[in-house]
């Protein structure tokens, strides 16, 4: 399942997102940087599988939607996902963030408390604070082997269809984000999920976020790299899926 393919004007800027299902509850997945939402299939047909209704948006700069040629801070980023929510005429969301797309699924919840019914942070960026870029580098360079084949080709070319200077510069704006701070103040019931083969996102920083976070829960992936909502996207979409219906319900 693709998910239906829909423009929307967010900020004076036309958006691209994909939709699928029908439920009340109302899902919106955040992709990782530089990927669009043809990416997420696996999240149309789960969700809406499961009675959920699931969007997916290419963020500001990314996908086929227009944006800044230097991309957006994580903060910017939160407030445009507020703004998208809102366009669309959306209440209360459980939000979804892969990859660096969690940050600013963290800050929105953290800064609009009441638009969030709950939170799914997948293979989450952004620590530890020193030496972050080098860290992510590096583990960006050994998970590449983790992937499977057919997905590293894929991924390169929609990194190719965006300008360096957005991938470039939305990477270097989130390395000053800190989610472990923004963690401290969010209260919505948060899933924390890892690929157990994940070398860019480390078991310790999952456990900073759970103390932080004061209804916060941890699941590991077997078998799961970085990519692991598309390696393991059975074992990923299964463990949102449970989590939701017990906390993304009001």
């Amino acid at each position: 399942m693709a998910g239906r393919e829909r423009w929307l004007e967010v900020a004076g800027r036309r958006v691209r997102y994909r939709e699928a299902g029908g439920g009340v509850v109302v899902v919106v997945v955040v992709p990782g940087l530089g990927l669009s939402c043809d990416f997420y299939r696996a999240a149309y047909a789960a969700l809406a599988t499961a009675g959920l209704r699931v969007l997916v948006p290419d963020l500001p700069g990314f996908g086929k939607s227009a944006g800044p040629r230097l991309g957006l801070t994580v903060e910017q980023t939160a407030r445009w996902l507020l703004a998208f929510a809102g366009a669309l005429g959306l209440g209360r969301a459980a939000w979804i963030g892969h990859s660096l797309g969690a940050q600013p699924a963290m800050q929105l919840a953290a800064d609009h408390p009441a638009r969030a019914r709950a939170l799914v942070l997948a293979a989450p960026t952004g620590a530890p604070a020193r030496r972050r870029l080098l860290r992510q580098a590096s583990g960006l360079v050994l998970d590449i082997g983790r992937e499977p084949l057919a997905l590293v080709p894929a991924v390169a070319r929609e990194y190719l269809r965006t300008t360096p200077w957005a991938y470039l510069g939305t990477w270097l704006k989130a390395a000053r984000h800190d989610p472990a701070d923004t963690a401290r103040r969010i209260r919505c019931p948060t899933l924390l999920v890892r690929g157990r083969g994940d070398p860019i996102v480390r078991p310790d920083f999952l456990e900073l976020l759970r103390q932080r976070i004061p209804d916060a829960h941890v699941r590991a992936v077997p078998g799961g790299a970085h990519s692991l909502v598309f390696r393991r996207p059975e074992e990923f979409y299964a463990l949102v899926v449970e989590f939701l219906r017990v906390h993304g319900r009001d």
